[in-house]
This record gives structure tokens, sequence and C-alpha cells, in this order.
């Protein structure tokens, strides 16, 4: 029941019970008929009111309850429970005065002094410990002017200020994101005209928000794309559902044409009304250029600009498959150019190589192709060509190649060898012939360079045979399969012994005796040289001192150094540590070196050979007249003999030629202040020549073979038996 009284709605709480729960002074007003009657209308009425209150209070989406004068729960409805997570029988008998939150006490006291009051704040219940964001409004029950007690009606703010609370947080996140995203984020009403722009847009298309708003989407699109972008393609973007993505130019304020990428997103209210499109986009013109560069290096040489081996595999590829009777695949390698690098610089190289692709690509038919495998080594593939078709552009090729070029203030010239596959009798695909190609080059390098050579079946076993050399030679050493063998040399006149040659022999379990001209070249190749030089050395040294620890006169040992070790910088201090080592005099160490390998760095030569020189090591120039020596640096470096090539002594009987270059060498080193010594002598005849030459020193099968060590032993002692009483004093001048 609800009256009116000091301007507050009270609430009778007790209705149902408004009958039996009479006032005293009312029941005593209730006395005839009349009243009698009066009080079955009023019963009446309190019981419909009761039903009425009864499904008010029971079916109200707010939580209630009742309390009464004391503070004590007598009643709550099904929502309370649910809001607070309690069950009735935890409530019902509840004191509202003894709870802890004093705003609450308060609310409740202020009800009972008959004020209505509302308690807002953050409750922590005793009976659950759960806190809960409450609003409470609390009313006083009054009858005849008193306070029975109150009702409390009890919202759960809780989840409504999560939902603000996310929805403030919702909001944040998009303003943040909107205001420094680096994506364009651009809001366009259903005419495709702004509607929205952020300042990321601002920077990638240079207007501003202002200037933006309200414009159609052509000012943002180059003049090709705005024809493209017909109002049909906009009406189906704006009646698509979902998201599209798209890639296009866009045009900049400043008029630079800009690679966007696009996300967008059709905008629809609860009717499914299109109301926009808001899009995403990104400036990716620097990405796609990069991934432009990137496809363009993965298929092309960077420093050239020729194709790949890649991409020449699958011109290969294309070729084949358009059924071509015939092609020829050319392997170039420029001759000499690691040299080129190593004294002039890689700048130096690398503008040679440009310019050599030039003259490559120059040459060849629009319908071959050119291009860099790496290095200084350069593939032809030439669609619809035989062998002769492919000679005849190699010669003209090789002649282009060999002409000088001026670079950074230098004339090169360089020579180039060449290997020639054919398809399809060479190989049926690209890797075999490219192998073939490669072995017939290399077939070019060994006959002499600057020349090129076709690829032959038995190129093959050749190959196989030098893999073979490689791998067993890498494990030789190791496995005491090397030796050296020391064969005399000889004064022409007096037929003394003067020295030893020091030659490296392999003698392998399965391949036998190796020849030196056959492993030399693989152990130069596989760069094996140094080390096996180095072994050498060692070997040469220790058994010289072995001799000589047991009494031997002293006799020279000579020993050939590779062209890799000759250009060590630290040559000089190494030989003066091996002597150290072996405790040897300098003298009894000759080093020898072809004329190739002096002359390839004469200034570094010059100068090498001095510092050996002024250690007291003698030189030698091996297989001179072989090679090209200038002559103005010859008699510059500090050399004490020049070694008469073995292919001039041989025929010189019978060569008349051949005689004449070996007088000229015996004459040039006699002017030269040098000695001479023949190699190769093996016939009396060829010794009578020389001898009669002039030549000082010979070495060859006449004489002697190269020996193994203990059969120098052997001779030493026939030429000169040690004498254990003279061995100390001769340690001592060793």
């Amino acid at each position: 029941m609800s009256t009116i009284e000091n301007d507050s709605a009270v609430w009778d709480a007790d209705a149902p019970h408004a009958a039996r729960e009479l006032s005293p002074c009312r029941q005593n007003m209730i006395n005839g008929p009349a009243d009698i009657k009066a009080k079955d209308v009023m019963l009446g009425v309190l019981q419909q009111r009761e039903a009425k209150y009864r499904q008010i209070f029971s079916h109200m989406a707010v939580g209630a309850l009742h309390f009464d004068a004391a503070g004590v729960v007598t009643d709550c409805n099904d929502s309370l429970l649910l809001h607070l997570s309690l069950r009735r029988e935890q409530v019902l008998g509840l004191s509202l005065l003894s709870v802890n939150d004093r705003k609450m006490l308060s609310a409740v006291q202020a009800v009972l002094a008959g004020q209505r009051s509302v308690y807002q704040g953050d409750y922590e219940s005793t009976l659950n410990h759960r806190v809960f964001a409450l609003r409470v409004e609390l009313i006083p029950v009054i009858v005849t002017g008193q306070v029975c007690g109150g009702i409390a009606l009890v919202e759960n703010l809780s989840g409504q200020r999560q939902t603000e609370h996310e929805l403030r947080a919702s909001r944040q996140r998009q303003h943040l994101l909107r205001e420094q995203t680096a994506l364009a984020m651009i809001e366009w009403d259903a005419h495709f005209c702004v509607r929205d722009w952020n300042p990321a847009a601002q920077k990638i298309f240079g207007h501003s928000r202002e200037q933006a708003l309200g414009r159609h989407a052509h000012f943002i699109l180059p003049e090709p794309a705005r024809q493209m972008l017909s109002e049909g393609v906009l009406e189906a973007l704006l009646k698509q559902h979902g998201g599209s993505h798209s890639q296009n130019a866009n045009l900049t304020r400043d008029g630079r044409i800009i690679e966007c990428e696009w996300f967008n997103t059709t905008l629809v209210d609860e009717s499914g009304c299109t109301l926009g499109v808001i899009s995403l986009a990104q400036d990716v013109t620097e990405r796609e250029q990069t991934g432009r560069q990137l496809r363009y290096l993965a298929r092309h040489d960077s420093l050239t600009g020729l194709i790949n081996r890649a991409s020449l595999a699958e011109q290969f590829t294309s070729a084949i498959a358009a059924r071509i009777p015939s092609l020829a695949l050319v392997f170039i390698d420029l001759d000499g150019f690691k040299h080129i690098n190593d004294t002039l610089g890689h700048t130096v190289g690398d503008a040679l190589l440009c310019l050599q692709a030039q003259r490559l690509s120059a040459q060849v038919r629009h319908s071959d192709s050119v291009a860099r495998l790496g290095g200084d080594e350069f593939i032809l593939l030439l669609p619809d060509s035989d062998a002769e078709d492919a000679v005849a552009l190699i010669q003209r090729l090789s002649e282009q190649l060999a002409l000088p070029c001026a670079v950074e203030g230098h004339d090169i010239s360089v020579t180039s060898s060449i290997g020639i596959a054919l398809y399809p009798q060479d190989g049926s695909d690209f890797d075999t012939l490219l192998r073939c190609a490669d072995m017939a080059m290399y077939h070019a390098k060994r006959d002499g360079r600057n020349t090129w050579r076709c690829f032959q079946p038995d190129l093959l076993a050749r190959s196989a045979r030098h893999l073979q050399l490689e791998s067993a030679l890498r494990h030789a050493q190791e496995r005491g399969e090397l030796s050296l063998h020391y064969q005399p040399q000889y004064d022409i006149a007096s037929r003394q012994l003067i020295g030893l040659e020091a030659l490296l022999r392999w003698q392998h379990p399965g391949l036998g005796w190796v020849s030196p001209l056959e492993f030399i070249p693989v152990a130069e190749e596989s760069g094996m040289i140094i080390a096996l030089g180095d072994w050498v050395l060692h070997q040469a040294l220790s058994q010289l001192c072995d001799w000589q620890q047991a009494g031997y006169l002293p006799v020279r040992v000579a020993v050939n150094l590779s062209a890799a070790q000759f250009q060590q910088a630290n040559l000089p201090q190494q030989i003066a540590s091996l002597l150290e080592t072996y405790h040897l005099p300098a003298r009894l160490l000759e080093l020898e070196l072809t004329e190739s390998v002096a002359m390839r760095r004469p200034q570094e030569a010059v100068a090498i050979l001095g510092a050996l020189e002024a250690m007291g090591i003698k030189v030698s120039i091996d297989d001179f007249g072989t090679g090209y020596s200038s002559l103005s640096y010859l008699k510059r470096l500090s050399l004490e003999t020049l070694k008469i090539d073995r292919s001039f002594v041989t025929d010189m009987a019978d060569d008349a030629d051949d005689r004449a270059i070996v007088q000229a060498i015996i004459s040039l080193a006699r002017t030269l202040g040098l000695k001479t010594l023949a190699e190769g002598v093996e016939t009396a005849e060829q010794l009578q020549w020389l001898q009669q030459y002039g030549c000082d020193r010979v070495q060859g099968y006449y004489f002697s073979r190269p020996l193994p060590a203990g059969d120098v032993l052997a001779l030493l002692t026939r030429l000169d038996p040690p004498d254990e009483s003279l061995l100390a004093g001769r340690l001592r001048h060793v």
C-alpha cells in the first residue's frame, strides 16, 4: 500500500499481513455490523493489493528486499539473489545495521529515521566476499506515521561499469589507432566522398583533413586510374559484404605517383543499409621497388647486369621445349684476371668485367644469351648453333676480348680460355652441358690458355682422374705416401758433385707412382701447393741436417718454389726460421723458381730475391727459355744460375735451332754474370755440345736418376767417406 507522508512515497511492506497485524487502535474501531462489513471489504482490498504487490515484488528486474524497523531483512526477490549471487537463506534474517560499509549503514539508518536515501559505491558482501558496484535506493515504509521498516531497490552496476570501462577503452584505442597508426584511415560516404581523414592519410597523400573532407576519391588517383575507377566499380565496392583488398597507383598532393595497398570494409547499419566504406591504406612504393630489385637480382648479375646461371638455365629449358634441333653452350674464362685484381685492385677488376660483358653482348645475336656465372666466368647460350657456328663466333669474341681496355688510367689486355659443349650430343640437360663446357674450358687452359676447345668424351675420364687425384692427394702426406728423391748436379768441367735437386714423389697404394707432371697441377688448382711446398722444404732441410750430422761434407740442396709460395710476403722470414730450426747455413740451400713466377710481379720479385741473397741463399731460374722474361728485370734479380729447360737439351744434337737457343742462353747468362745448368742430359753427345758452348753445370739420366735418400747416402759415402774424427769440427763450421 502506498501513501504520501511528509512528501515522500512510502510502502507498506507488510500489506500481505495487514489484516492480521492491524494496530490495536484500528481493531477497536471495528465494533458494529457495518464495521464488520467494512472490515470484509478492507480485507478483500488488501488481498488484491497483496497479490499485486507480490507480482511486482517477485518479478521486477531490479533486486528488492524488505527490512523491518530493526533493520532485519524479512523478504527479498529472485532478482536480488541473481544480481548478488546469493541464496535466499543467506539474505533473510540479515541485519542491515550490522554491515561494515559505513555509507550503507548511514543509508539504512536514514531510512529507519523516515528519510529516503540512496547508496552508490563498491560494496563488499560479507556473505560471499565479493565486491559489487551497487546503486541502492532505500525507501522508508511508514504506517500511521510510524516507520515500520523499509524497501531497498538494488541495482548491480558492475556489468554496466565494465561495459562503460570497455567502451571508454575502446574509444581511446580507436582514437589512438586513428591518430598514431602509420596506416591511412579514410572513411567514405555512400557517394565515395571523404567523411574522415586521419593524420597518416595526410602524411601519405599530402592533403590535410580540412583539404580532404568532402572530396571524391578521384582526387588521390592519377588520370589513368580515374578512368579505370568507374562509378560501377565504386558501386560494387559499396555493395560488397565483408572486406576487399587491392593495390594500385595513387596520386599525392605534390604530384608524385605512389603505390598503395588498400583494405576496404563496407559500413552498414542494423537494417543492412550501406553507410559508406572505411579504408586502410599504406604506401608500399619502397617495398615494391625493393621487391622488383630483389626479383631482378634473383635473375641477373648485380655487377654487369647480365642474366645469371638460374635465368640462363630457364632459357635453356625454354629453348629445348621449343624443340630446337641444336644448341651450343660456351664457357668463357678470362686468363690472368686474378692477377689483375691482386695488383690493380677490385675496382679496376670490376670495371674490366663490365667492359668485357658489354663486348660479349655486342657480338652475339638477338636470340643468344650472355650470362655471368661469377668471378671472371661467362656463359653463352647459342640456340640453333652447331660447332661450326659456335667456333666462328668464338673467334670473333676472342679477338674482341683481347683488345686493350682503358680502365682507371690503365691499359689492360686479357685473353680468354673458352670451352664449347653441344646439345644434344654432349648433354641433354643444362647442368650436364655446363659441366662439359667447363671441362672443355679447363682443357683450353691446360693447353696454354688464349684458345678454345670443344668438349670431347675423354675429358670425362680426365675430369674423373683429376677428382680422384685431388681427393687422394689431400691425405697423401698423413698416410706417408710422399717422399723426396734427389737428382745429383755436377760441374761439367770437373765432373764433381756440386749439389742435389729435391724432387717430390708420390706413391699411392692403389694408383702406384703418380707423375709430378700430373699431381703438381692438381695441387696448384686445389690450393694444396703451399702445404706440399712447406712439407718439401722441411723434409729437404731435415735430410740435409741428418747428412751433416753423419759427418759428410756439406752438399747444397735445391728446392723448387711454387708461385703461391713465392708470393707469400714473409717468405724470407719463413726460410730463415727453417734454417735456424735445422741449424744449417744458408749457403747449403738453393731455391728454384720458374721465370714466369719471377716475372709475374717483377718489382716484388726483386725485393724478395734481394732479401734471400742477403741471407746467403742462392736462387736459380728453372726451365729458362720456356716463359717470358723482361731482360730489364732479369738483370736486376739476385740470381746465381739459369737452368736450361730439357726441351731444348733433348734434341740439340739433331736440331740446330735448339742448339742456337742453348748457345744464346749460355751467352746471355755469361753476360749477366750468371751460371748455367742444363737439365735432362741423357747422352754423351748432348754433354759434348753443352761443354763446347761453355755450360757450367749439368744434371740428367746420363749421370744419375733421381735417388731416394738412402741411395744418396751411398753416393756420398763413395765420394767422401765420413771421418768420425772430423765430425765435431765439421758440425761447428756448418
